[in-house]
């Protein structure tokens, strides 16, 4: 089993609640995605905030947490992976199965 870990430079560092207020809202194909539902459960757990599901479609602004299917990377991080990238200060978590 590898682990790469790759530390953002300041400018990339994602900022998804505080204070028990989620900063950020997660988006998703459409708000029934179980993946999203799983992960704002887990953020609540460990952060005590409340995270907003929206749809892409509904243009949600702010910070975003975009929960994707991307298959391409999916496919370079392999079955059991994860893959966390920051863009233009979003969020954008993929797992690869």
């Amino acid at each position: 089993m590898n682990f790469n870990v790759l530390y953002p430079a300041p400018s990339d560092r994602v900022t998804l609640a505080g204070n028990g207020r989620a900063t950020a809202t997660i988006v998703a194909s459409w708000t029934g995605d179980s993946p999203a539902w799983e992960l704002a459960t887990y953020l609540r757990e460990i952060t005590g905030a409340e995270f907003q599901i929206r749809s892409a479609a509904g243009k949600p602004r702010g910070t975003l947490i975009v929960i994707s299917s991307d298959s391409t990377r999916a496919r370079q991080i392999g079955p059991e992976g994860i893959r966390i990238d920051t863009e233009a200060g979003n969020l954008l978590p993929n797992g690869g199965g």
